[in-house]
């Protein structure tokens, strides 16, 4: 026999017998794979569906038969539809994200769905784009957040019973502050002392102020902070109408889109009602020839509160320590500004009086 032959007899018996050695090591791999994957894909608690480009289960996990009830020859070839409680879920939307995370973008909606004995629960669904043996498909991952929707619906319930008490708090406390004003005005018809009268129009102003802030929250979406644009416009034309009766005096308020807590916007108020009480008492006579006008800005910026209130008046006289004043509006407004709110306050005597209060505020969380 020629010895070329047999060398190619040898060599071909050998590639067939390793071919089917590589193919046998490839099948047991895949088999190990598959085994490793199925293992994993059970393991999982939650719920995990595998759906095919028809929409289709193709496999689901142990979780899902577990959450559902079914067998999973019984899911199998189903959708999302069969597992949704009757008319609690709009498949409109549903088949949109479906679409789009098809399209590579993940989705994730909740869903009602409902178990084989026909009992309805809350699920948190994402949605993913995956390869399954090679074929495009949605990995739907669904987890049973049932309890976590009831105890936000707990909380929820009673935080609108919070709510509607403290509103009702602050419905008492503004009635309670407008009695005062009403007796404090009944007063005032039996006075006939100027000085008294008006000393008892300034405490009603103050309990107007305070009353002010509770009525604001009252009517307010957001119990606990105050709007103070809404709230200085408010005051400034009360007290207007209180000491700036009959001239004609512009105000300008600046303070958008600022909101305080109850604690800050108290003494805020009662601050601005003294500085701006005195520019209408003895900021402008008849002697001053530009139009008599007042400038209110709060400013909130890196948790600093910036105030000024301001009038292009007479001023004050220049001998006059406004700081260690005995007058009782300007006391009150230095510890309201040093006590109650930490901060400073400086007057610029120029071109009317001119008063800079700044205060560190920090949000509460």
């Amino acid at each position: 026999m020629d010895s070329s032959n047999i060398s190619i007899n040898v060599s071909d018996k050998s590639k067939a017998s390793t071919i089917s050695v590589n193919a046998k090591l490839v099948k047991e791999a895949l088999k190990e794979g598959e085994l490793s994957y199925r293992n994993l894909f059970n393991t999982i608690e939650d719920s995990i569906y595998i759906q095919d480009e028809n929409n289709e289960f193709v496999d689901v996990n142990t979780g899902a038969t577990l959450m559902h009830g079914y067998t999973r020859e019984e899911l199998l070839g189903k959708n999302l539809q069969f597992l949704s409680a009757e008319g609690k879920n709009n498949f409109v939307d549903i088949k949109e994200k479906i679409l789009l995370a098809f399209g590579g973008k993940p989705q994730s909606f909740e869903f009602c769905s409902s178990k084989k004995n026909r009992e309805n629960f809350i699920q948190d669904i994402k949605l993913y784009k995956g390869i399954y043996f090679g074929k495009d498909v949605l990995i739907v991952y669904a987890r049973d957040i049932t309890k976590r929707k009831q105890a936000e619906e707990k909380i929820q319930t009673a935080l609108s019973e919070k709510n509607v008490l403290l509103r009702e708090v602050h419905h008492r406390v503004k009635n309670n502050l407008q009695a005062m004003i009403y007796l404090i005005e009944m007063q005032i018809e039996k006075l006939d002392d100027i000085k008294v009268q008006t000393f008892l129009r300034e405490l009603q102003e103050q309990a107007r102020t305070m009353s002010l802030v509770y009525e604001q929250l009252y009517q307010s979406d957001y119990l606990a902070e105050v709007d103070m644009d809404g709230y200085l416009n408010n005051l400034t034309t009360n007290v207007i109408q209180t000491f700036g009766a009959g001239k004609e005096i512009s105000v300008k308020v600046d303070a958008e889109n600022v909101l305080l807590d109850v604690e800050t916007a108290m003494p805020i108020g009662l601050i601005i009602n003294e500085l701006l009480t005195n520019s209408l008492k003895y900021a402008f006579n008849a002697s001053l020839q530009n139009p008599p006008s007042i400038y209110i800005s709060l400013l909130k910026e890196n948790n600093i509160i910036e105030i000024i209130v301001a009038d292009n008046g007479a001023g004050l006289p220049l001998d006059f320590d406004w700081e260690n004043a005995e007058t009782l509006g300007l006391k009150l407004v230095n510890f309201w500004v040093k006590y109650q709110l930490a901060g400073k306050i400086q007057l610029i005597n120029k071109n009317g009086a001119k008063f800079l209060i700044s205060f560190r505020y920090e949000e509460k969380q």
